[in-house]
């Protein structure tokens, strides 16, 4: 059996719990999960941060929500007034939740996988692509906001993909 056969990827209520533990440790206010996840929702106007896994398991764990979402992370997270918070801050912010997840991600998928650094982008619609397969999707309201986990896998044979 090869590696990637016997890559453990979470379920959808084991990555709901990595979440839960990531935010209690850097955010105020509790996540209330969405028990059925809309995974039809468009992308366009929101931003997506992801880390890349690689190794064993070849995937992406990616953060979608709403530019207001994505701004009262970077408040939060660095104890600022939304008017000083910088997009800078809010592309920090938003990334560093997708590297404390993923981070939880890459240690249950193997020994040998790595975590690439955290990308942020501003229109999550560019980022999904027919070259990936969205395999488990968790959503939670914070503060009035819809956040979207989510983890990826590239399917073999399509070139270029994420």
């Amino acid at each position: 059996m090869t590696e990637a056969m016997t890559a453990v990827l979470p379920s959808a209520p084991e990555l709901a719990e990595i979440v839960d533990q990531v935010w209690a440790s850097f955010l105020e206010g509790e996540l209330t999960a969405v028990p059925e996840p809309d995974v039809t929702r468009p992308y366009a106007g929101c931003l997506i941060a992801w880390v890349s896994i690689g190794g064993g398991w070849t995937g992406h764990l990616s953060v979608v929500c709403s530019d207001a979402a994505a701004r009262s992370i970077a408040t939060d997270m660095f104890q600022l007034d939304d008017s000083e918070v910088t997009t800078a801050e809010v592309a920090d912010a938003l990334g560093e939740i997708a590297n404390m997840v993923g981070g939880s991600v890459k240690g249950m998928v193997g020994a040998t996988a790595v975590l690439s650094l955290p990308q942020v982008v501003l229109d999550a619609a560019a980022l999904v692509s027919p070259e990936t397969c969205r395999l488990v999707t968790v959503q939670a309201h914070w503060k009035d906001e819809l956040l979207e986990f989510s983890l990826w896998e590239r399917q073999p044979g399509n070139g270029g993909g994420k």
